[in-house]
């Protein structure tokens, strides 16, 4: 695969790409030949319900907290990842979400009533 370079002196990744290794060969003006691999893991999570509910400005929400393939808790808190964003079945319905302090994920239940299916990437 050929990279466009640009002015960033980094190598984004794109997070939805599947799992595995990618190598990459970069060859300066002078020659001088530069290779490097990243491997790429995927992994599973899901939401569970903590029973907590809140009122915060006269809405109610409902606490769910992460929990990865092997049962640990995922904090979704400032700090401990720097991205958070639903992919839904359309590109356009994309959200990206703002960390803040609280390490759960509150949902609003006056929402309709039924499943919610998406992709939560998190970058940390």
């Amino acid at each position: 695969m050929e990279l466009t370079l640009n002015t960033d002196p980094l190598l984004w990744f794109n997070v939805e790409k599947a799992a595995g290794t990618y190598e990459y060969t970069a060859v300066t003006k002078t020659g001088q030949i530069y290779q490097a691999s990243l491997t790429s893991k995927a992994s599973e999570a899901a939401f569970e319900t903590t029973g907590r509910i809140s009122e915060h400005e006269g809405v109610t929400y409902k606490e769910f907290k992460m929990v990865d393939d092997e049962g640990n808790t995922i904090s979704l808190a400032i700090g401990a990842v720097k991205l958070i964003a639903e992919k839904g079945p359309e590109e356009v319905n994309r959200v990206a979400l703002e960390p803040n302090t609280d390490e759960t994920l509150w949902f609003n239940i006056t929402n309709d009533t039924g499943e919610y299916i998406g992709q939560l990437h998190l970058i940390s």
